[in-house]
């Protein structure tokens, strides 16, 4: 018995032995040792330098609650802050193109980073990080296809940084996709939905006949160069687009996973009144009249203060020009007060009613 015991706190002893040095041993502290080094030579003098030799090891991250988020990247990132010096390589290097000031923008107590880069935010080694093992959805978005991410949040066509993604989706309605594939609301059923094709993982996908890297991007782009080489019973037609144009449409069809962002980070082609119409953006503070104006598409035919449509009377001061008995009869039967009126008659509620006419009254 005693042997056993023996023999049994031993291995029990050299388990715990491993457990200490893996802990000891993390690649982390290893990029964080290597960076304070680099740094302290940078010292202006010995006690400078020996206080960032000396900086504590430890784990740095950003909790986004807004987000759903814990990133962790800048444990190993260490100089993504640092816009004016010189770190060539990574885990070191600056974040690319300093000179729009990323964190002017996006700083990163409020974005952080994988809301744009993906990947495994909470991970503390290289490849978990990067998202690049088996059991991990969202492998980090590299190079050109990081463009994907801005979709998420911008419509601006013209928008810097995002312009091969703005491409695609100009090439994706110039091309009739719509005429078989349905992405949100619009589009014909006729080949896969792509609402959600941004969100499927490598398990979605036979990359038996993909001849280049076996990645979601890669698929996609081999697909769009030539369906029937990569999926053989495809009814897909060879539209013989250049590489350039096929990885623009990649990117977009990357951007499509219907990712649920908070609305105080959508950022809107028009700021106004009438916040980000486009997207149906709402925001807590806004009346219940005005949630519902945009809810109910008013802004379609309706213009207030230059934003909106033309094909209605414009709503810019109509407060001043009617009243409120006015307004109630106009949401409740629109042609008993205009005959001539092609604004469809809704079936409001009378609480639905309420809440626009009392919107309606602000715009004097």
């Amino acid at each position: 018995m005693v042997k056993y015991f023996t023999f049994f706190s031993i291995i029990l002893l050299v388990f715990f032995s491993l457990a200490i040095f893996k802990d000891y041993d993390r690649e982390w502290k290893d990029f964080q040792k290597r960076f304070y080094e680099i740094e302290s030579e940078r010292g202006k003098n010995a006690e400078e330098k020996k206080v960032i030799r000396n900086t504590p090891l430890r784990i740095k991250q950003i909790v986004l609650e807004d987000l759903n988020r814990v990133d962790r990247c800048t444990t190993c990132h260490l100089g993504m802050e640092y816009e004016k010096k010189s770190y060539k390589k990574n885990p070191y290097k600056s974040h690319p193109d300093p000179t729009m000031h990323p964190f002017d923008q996006f700083p990163f107590d409020r974005f952080g980073c994988t809301i744009c880069h993906e990947g495994q935010g909470r991970a503390t080694t290289k490849d978990d990080a990067h998202g690049d093992v088996d059991f991990w959805d969202k492998t980090m978005l590299r190079g050109i296809y990081l463009q994907a991410s801005c979709l998420k949040c911008h419509d601006d066509p013209d928008l810097k940084g995002a312009e091969i993604a703005m491409k695609g989706k100009k090439l994706f309605e110039e091309n009739d996709c719509y005429e078989c594939h349905k992405v949100g609301d619009k589009g014909e059923s006729v080949g896969p939905e792509l609402t959600k094709e941004g969100l499927k993982t490598k398990h979605h996908f036979d990359f038996t006949r993909v001849k280049g890297k076996h990645t979601i991007a890669n698929w996609q782009f081999e697909h769009l160069k030539n369906p029937e080489a990569v999926v053989p019973d495809s009814v897909m037609p060879n539209l013989e687009l250049s590489d350039e144009d096929a990885r623009a449409l990649t990117i977009y069809l990357l951007s499509l996973t219907d990712e649920k962002v908070p609305e105080e980070y959508i950022a809107s082609l028009k700021r106004g009144p009438i916040l980000a119409l486009s997207r149906k953006v709402t925001k807590p503070e806004m009346s219940p009249g005005e949630k519902l104006y945009i809810e109910m598409n008013c802004y379609y035919c309706h213009k207030i203060k230059g934003e909106g449509g033309d094909g209605a009377p414009d709503l810019t001061g109509v407060g001043a020009r009617h009243d409120e008995d006015w307004l109630i009869k106009h949401f409740d039967t629109p042609r008993s007060i205009s005959p001539h009126s092609f604004m469809p008659d809704y079936k409001l509620t009378p609480e639905e009613i309420k809440a626009l006419t009392d919107f309606m009254l602000t715009l004097k």
